[in-house]
């Protein structure tokens, strides 16, 4: 979705807005509104920017190949 100059406020549907992060690979149901500006001048395609995933992510996914970590209170 894009708003562009001169659109009103009030013609646009706040919810063609809203990023269901759990469908671009972040492994949390959050729904997020992101903002991002961009010169006039500078050619960029709106698409290109979000790409849905095709499979669900857990965290487990995500995690899995970092090294563990320890606590040193736990350390004998």
């Amino acid at each position: 979705m894009e708003f562009k100059r001169g659109d009103s406020p009030t013609s646009i549907n706040p919810h063609d807005f809203i990023i269901q992060a759990e469908e671009y690979g972040v492994p949390q149901a959050r729904h997020r509104v992101i903002l991002l500006g961009v010169r006039e001048d500078i050619p960029i395609n709106s698409r290109q920017l979000l790409n849905k995933i095709e499979k669900q992510v857990n965290v487990g996914d995500v995690i899995a190949d970092l090294p563990p970590i320890r606590s040193i209170l736990s350390r004998a």
